[in-house]
C-alpha cells in the first residue's frame, strides 16, 4: 500500500491543515510520514486545538491502523483513494494548492485532465423558475460543447436538478458528498446515485469510510465543488443560502463565478442578485453567454446520423450495436441489454458480440463503464 496515501489520509483525519498550502507544509517538514510524525510530537501545530494534540499523541498507531482498514475496503469495493502526489487526483482542484483535500476517495476511475468541468449549484427548495433555467443551460451546453462534465452536491432542489439534466442531456456528472462512499445524502437520492456512476460519471468525497457525517463536511465539499470547476453557477440562492459559500470558495480560488438573475421580489433570487450587485458574480441567462464568458470554443456536434471516414467505416453489425446505444439516449446499457436489442435485429452470440464492443472501443467509438456496461463517446 503506497505510505504517502496512507500518512496523508492519516493527517487527513486529524485536520490540522485547514487553510494552508499544503504542499509548502509539506515540502518544509519533508513529507507525509515526517509530518505525521511532527503531529504527535508538535503541539505548536495545534494553534488553538490543543485537545487534538494528546488525543494523536496518545492514540497515533490506532488512527494509522484505522486509515489501512479503510483503505482496504476501498481497494476491495473497486474503488479509489486518490492523493494529492497521484496522477488521478482531480486536476483543476490540485492546482489551487490552498486548503485542498490531501486525499479524495471516489467509486469512479474519472480522468479529470479530460474536458471541461462546470459547477451548478443552488437552494433545496427549487422553483420551477430554478428548474427550467438549470435545464435550459445545460441542455444547450450539451449540444455545443465537447466533453463536458457537470458538478454538484447531490443535494435536493438545484443541485439534483443539475445531475439528472446532465444524464438527461448524455453529460457525465460528478457528486461531490458532505458523507463518506458508504452513505448516500439524502437516502431519497440513491438510485440518481448509482444512474450517475453507470452513466461514467462518479461520486467524490475527502470523508473516509470510519468518519461520521457532520454538517461542516457538507459546507467543507463546497470547497471541492469551486475547486475542481472552470466556472460555478449559482442558480437560486435566498439572501444568505448555502450555496453562497460555493461562491465564495470559487473566489477564493479564482474561479469564474455566475449567477442567475431574478426578481427582487423572490426569495431564492436574493442570494443571486446580491451577488450580481456586488461585483461577486456575472449574471447569465443562456448557455452561449457562458461558453463567451468562460472563452470555451463551441463545437457543433455531429447529429445523430453517424459518420466516420472511409478509412475507418464500422462494419454493419458495429453500426448495430452503435444504433442501439444511440437510441438508448446516450445512456450506457449493460452488455446483456445490448445483446436482447441486437438479437431482435440479428442472432449474435456473447462472445461475437463482446469483441465487437471491444473494437468499437478500441475506435474510441464506445468507453466501458461501471458494471460490465457500455456507452457511446459522442
Amino acid at each position: 500500500m503506497d505510505e504517502n496515501l496512507i500518512y496523508l489520509a492519516a493527517i487527513s483525519e486529524i485536520g490540522v491543515l485547514n487553510k494552508t498550502r499544503v504542499f509548502d507544509v509539506l515540502e518544509e517538514f519533508g513529507g507525509p510520514k515526517q509530518l505525521f510524525h511532527q503531529l504527535t510530537v508538535n503541539k505548536q501545530l495545534y494553534r488553538k486545538m490543543e485537545h487534538k494534540f494528546y488525543f494523536v499523541q496518545n492514540n497515533a498507531e490506532k488512527i494509522l491502523k484505522q486509515v489501512r482498514t479503510n483503505l482496504d475496503k476501498i481497494h476491495k469495493k473497486g474503488w479509489h483513494a486518490m492523493s494529492i502526489f497521484d496522477e488521478d487526483y482531480p486536476y483543476n482542484l490540485k492546482e489551487r494548492d490552498v486548503d485542498i483535500p490531501l486525499v479524495i476517495y471516489s467509486n469512479n476511475r474519472i480522468d479529470f485532465k479530460q474536458g471541461h468541468y462546470l459547477a451548478f449549484v443552488g437552494t433545496r427548495k427549487a422553483t420551477n423558475y430554478g428548474v427550467e433555467v438549470t435545464e435550459k443551460i445545460i441542455s444547450s451546453l450539451s449540444k455545443k460543447i465537447d466533453n463536458l462534465t457537470i458538478i454538484s452536491g447531490l443535494a435536493y432542489g438545484i443541485d439534483a436538478c443539475a445531475h439528472r439534466a446532465a444524464l438527461k442531456n448524455g453529460l457525465r456528472t460528478i457528486a461531490v458528498m458532505g458523507t463518506n462512499l458508504d452513505t448516500i445524502y439524502p437516502i431519497e437520492h440513491y438510485n440518481l446515485a448509482n444512474k450517475i456512476t453507470q452513466n461514467g460519471g462518479a461520486l467524490i468525497t475527502e470523508v473516509s469510510l470510519s468518519a461520521n457525517s457532520l454538517p461542516i463536511l457538507f459546507l467543507k465539499r463546497n470547497r471541492i465543488i469551486a475547486g475542481m470547476s472552470e466556472g460555478v453557477i449559482i442558480v437560486e440562492s435566498a439572501y444568505r443560502g448555502g450555496a453562497l459559500s460555493t461562491a465564495r470558495f470559487a473566489q477564493e480560488y479564482s474561479v469564474d463565478v455566475f449567477a442567475v438573475p431574478g426578481r427582487v421580489t423572490d426569495e431564492f433570487s436574493q442570494g443571486c442578485n446580491k451577488l450580481i450587485v456586488q461585483g461577486n458574480a456575472q449574471p447569465i441567462t443562456s448557455a452561449d453567454e457562458l461558453i463567451e464568458k468562460l472563452q470555451w470554443q463551441e463545437v457543433k456536434k455531429q447529429s445523430n446520423v453517424i459518420q466516420q471516414e472511409l478509412f475507418d467505416q464500422p462494419s454493419q453489425q458495429e453500426m448495430n450495436v452503435l444504433n442501439i446505444l444511440r437510441n438508448n439516449n446516450n445512456n450506457a446499457m449493460r452488455v446483456s441489454e445490448i445483446l436482447t436489442k441486437y438479437n431482435a435485429i440479428d442472432n449474435i452470440q456473447i462472445y461475437q458480440l463482446k469483441a465487437l464492443l471491444i473494437k468499437l472501443e478500441y475506435k474510441h467509438l464506445v468507453k466501458s463503464v461501471a458494471g460490465d456496461a457500455f456507452k457511446i463517446c459522442y
